[in-house]
């Protein structure tokens, strides 16, 4: 995976969310995967490297379904061709974390659950940073962004590629900062 800056990030959301082929794309069956391959390029990752398409999982009926796209542990994606209903995508989405779940695949749920239809966004963070000291009995923790193609640019850093970017980045400057810590407290004993 090459080391990408924000700006050349965002540089490539920009063009993402102008690429006629997206701005005007309608069926989720024909061009679904096409557009997370390129999603997924534009933060620098090769989607086949990390997710996979159609990931099956068995329901609470005991039928085979396919999760759209899979990232293990990090992020479920359910597409809908543009005007569809992002509610029963969401339905959906939250319904193979269950199945997961009661497969015993704990491994596989994710942080992150990711509904579009080419035209909107909306992106679920199931452990965000800013609750994760609520009380259980609060409820269940939960964000949600809901935006337009055109204002992905503005929502990158939401994305779970750039949080893993930057959780990568703050761990190693405070690796360091203890590092450099630990030897000034032994040369100064």
């Amino acid at each position: 995976m090459p080391h990408l800056s924000w700006n050349e990030v965002r540089d490539r959301a920009i063009r993402f969310s102008r690429n006629p082929d997206w701005v005007n794309a309608t069926s989720e069956r024909s061009d679904k995967q096409t557009f997370y391959n390129e999603f997924f390029e534009v933060f620098g990752i090769h989607r086949a490297s990390v997710a996979t398409f159609e990931a099956n999982v068995r329901n609470l009926r005991g039928y085979e379904s396919s999760i759209d796209l899979l990232w293990r542990g990090k992020l479920i994606v359910e597409h809908k061709s543009r005007g569809e209903s992002l509610e029963q995508a969401e339905t959906q989405a939250f319904g193979y974390i269950e199945d997961l779940t009661r497969a015993g695949r704990f491994d596989e749920v994710p942080r992150f659950v990711l509904v579009s239809d080419f035209a909107s966004f909306v992106l679920y963070d199931l452990e965000p940073e800013e609750q994760r000291d609520l009380p259980l009995f609060a409820g269940r923790p939960m964000s949600r962004l809901e935006f337009p193609l055109k204002d992905f640019p503005k929502h990158i850093r939401a994305f779970p590629p750039c949080n893993q970017a930057m959780r990568s980045r703050a761990s190693m400057k405070n690796s360091q900062t203890k590092s450099r810590r630990c030897v000034k407290n032994i040369l100064n004993y």
